[in-house]
């Protein structure tokens, strides 16, 4: 199970399931929900850079608690 990431647009902690709740591009997960999609190719998302809605993991220096 894909451990739970923050997303400061959402104020909320999410799973981050693919297609669902979050996608990944430039090797790092995306909000679903807040992330700005520059175009779709083949079914799949490219997010548009910068954008909000990055997914962050939980790390000792956190603030998202």
């Amino acid at each position: 199970m894909t451990e739970r990431m923050w997303c400061d647009q959402c104020k909320e902690w999410i799973i981050p399931v693919e297609g669902v709740t979050a996608f990944i591009d430039r090797r790092e997960w995306w909000c679903a929900k807040h992330a700005r999609i520059h175009h779709w190719e083949n079914g799949r998302p490219y997010v548009d850079f910068p954008s909000p809605g990055k997914l962050m993991p939980k790390t000792i220096i956190h603030k998202g608690d």
